[in-house]
């Protein structure tokens, strides 16, 4: 209760940059730190030290991936994603559950259990892909500006991802 705000924020991100934070974590718990410092955290080392390795393979920020794993709310959101991912989305379907998530997410939702292939498929195939014609370059060639034209460009985007054309 003594110290600022400012002071536990930078040692709590410190604790998560340890390369042994499971450690820290289980200590973290141990000590109540983790409801002391907000409801909302739960030490979890396992979880917190897996989403940390798994940052490494998404090209997300360890710390932020490990933070992300103390937070209640941030972990139910990425448990929301191992569902779908078991059920071998297509890419389209994948593309489209994936496309919004930071890296840090997806880090997590590994650690929750998701399986790896077709995170590790979006992220090497498919957040990058993109069309080689956009809608200002159809405006540009004189297709006035429509809601149909989008939808059709989202569905050549899908068929793309697909590959059922190229």
């Amino acid at each position: 209760k003594t110290v600022s705000g400012v002071r536990v924020r930078d040692e709590l991100l410190r604790l998560l940059a340890e390369v042994e934070v499971a450690a820290g974590i289980e200590r973290l718990a141990e000590l109540e730190l983790d409801r002391a410092l907000h409801p909302k955290l739960r030490a979890d080392a396992e979880l917190v030290e897996r989403a940390a390795l798994a940052a490494g393979e998404m090209g997300a920020d360890r710390v932020l991936a490990a933070l992300a794993a103390l937070v209640q709310p941030a972990a139910w959101i990425a448990e929301s994603l191992v569902a779908p991912l078991k059920r071998k989305p297509s890419p389209s379907v994948l593309y489209d559950l994936l496309i919004y998530e930071p890296p840090e997410a997806l880090a997590l939702a590994l650690a929750l259990g998701a399986p790896p292939e077709p995170v590790l498929q979006f992220v090497a195939d498919l957040r990058d892909m993109q069309l080689e014609i956009t809608g200002e370059d159809l405006v540009g060639a004189g297709i006035p500006e429509s809601p149909v034209i989008g939808r059709a460009l989202a569905e050549t985007l899908r068929r793309k991802l697909d590959g059922s054309i190229s």
